[in-house]
């Protein structure tokens, strides 16, 4: 079910980026990044807004177990082409025109927040996660994918050199942004984290990212391996457990967030790089 886009243009137009994103985005999938994509949005379920959703992708995946999707992108040309992939989705998806900055959303409206290889194009990152973090109810999450700053300093130094002409000629790309530590400064609790480089993008974006951050819950953050290894943890994504209402198999809540799959067991086109042996 796809309803018409209410809004009118956010004002950022990149019609040429836009156009070589759409054709490039399915060569992308094959070489890698469709792997990347199931692993980021296995075992959602309940109210999910994705930010900055290009021309859909990501919509062909979404499971059965999510309620609605409220699908944020800026860009005309790929809102249009987002609305046409919206009505083949297998879940209800509403398309809007907005930014990262100004979520179309109430305060506390959605379980999850997706972002899929977007934050790196926000104008203003912190303005950006302030409002997801006021889009997500206690204890909701963000599942992202991204590409970020690399941990070569050689590497980053020429991300740094090179960021004003990317940003150009790339749709306003940042590919020196250190987006985790973005989030974590934001107040978003790291949960999951892992980090390979996807050898589909040119060297300056390679180095990327896959995880979950939480709002509104303590937790400690496992790089690579799922957090239930040790002993005395909360239980892993998407597993039920008794200190967690709304969770699978908890009789207490009825508000059901179970993100099954959890990302800290996906493997990278080149295998996670894991903190922990």
């Amino acid at each position: 079910m796809t309803r018409p886009d209410p809004l009118p243009s956010t004002g950022k137009r990149h019609p040429i980026f836009a156009r070589v994103f759409a054709r490039a985005g399915p060569a992308m999938d094959a070489q890698g990044a469709l792997e990347h994509r199931r692993a980021l949005l296995a075992g959602l379920a309940g109210r999910v807004l994705e930010v900055g959703a290009g021309n859909g992708l990501n919509f062909p995946h979404y499971p059965a177990t999510v309620t609605e999707v409220l699908a944020i992108e800026p860009e005309p040309y790929l809102r249009r082409q987002a609305v046409a992939a919206a009505r083949q989705a297998p879940v209800p998806i509403r398309v809007l025109a907005g930014t990262a900055e100004a979520l179309p959303a109430p305060d506390g409206a959605v379980d999850v927040v997706v972002a899929s290889l977007v934050l790196c194009t926000v104008t203003d990152l912190d303005q950006a996660l302030a409002e997801t973090r006021r889009v997500l109810r206690p204890g909701g999450r963000l599942r992202f994918y991204e590409h970020v700053r690399a941990e070569d300093p050689r590497l980053a130094r020429w991300q740094d050199r090179l960021q004003r002409p990317w940003e150009w000629l790339v749709g306003g790309c940042h590919p020196n942004r250190d987006t985790v530590a973005g989030m974590t400064t934001a107040g978003l609790r790291l949960v999951q984290l892992d980090r390979f480089n996807l050898p589909a993008m040119p060297p300056l974006a390679r180095p990327h990212v896959l995880g979950v951050a939480e709002w509104g819950r303590s937790t400690r953050c496992k790089e690579g391996r799922n957090h239930a290894d040790d002993r005395g943890e909360e239980p892993a994504v998407g597993q039920a457990g008794p200190d967690r209402p709304g969770d699978p198999g908890d009789p207490r809540g009825d508000r059901v967030v179970a993100e099954g799959n959890p990302v800290g067991h996906h493997r990278g086109a080149q295998g996670p790089r894991r903190a922990h042996p």
